[in-house]
């Protein structure tokens, strides 16, 4: 009984030393930084820009995405303390 104890109190004390990885940043996607681009538009797009402008619209989108995640974390931990 001792050692099943012994053993468990190992266990339970050497758990604390194992901790996650770190969470990994989102990452950039291919345009540049600094201001963001404007919307694409349908006009915009021809055969021969086609790629670059569907990369910009799917920057687009993870740019939008990422806005409403980090509004709705803040909107959420604002909630939080008001309570």
């Amino acid at each position: 009984m001792k050692r099943g104890c012994l053993l468990l109190a190992l266990a339970l004390g050497l758990a604390g030393c194992v901790t996650p990885p770190p969470a990994e940043p989102i990452a950039q996607t291919h345009s540049s930084p600094g201001v963001p681009a404007g919307p694409v538009r349908a006009d915009q797009v021809t055969s021969q820009n086609a790629h670059k402008m569907s990369q910009a619209l799917a920057d687009e989108l993870d740019r939008e995405t990422q806005r409403e995640i980090t509004t709705q974390g803040s909107r959420s931990a604002s909630s939080k303390t008001n309570q």
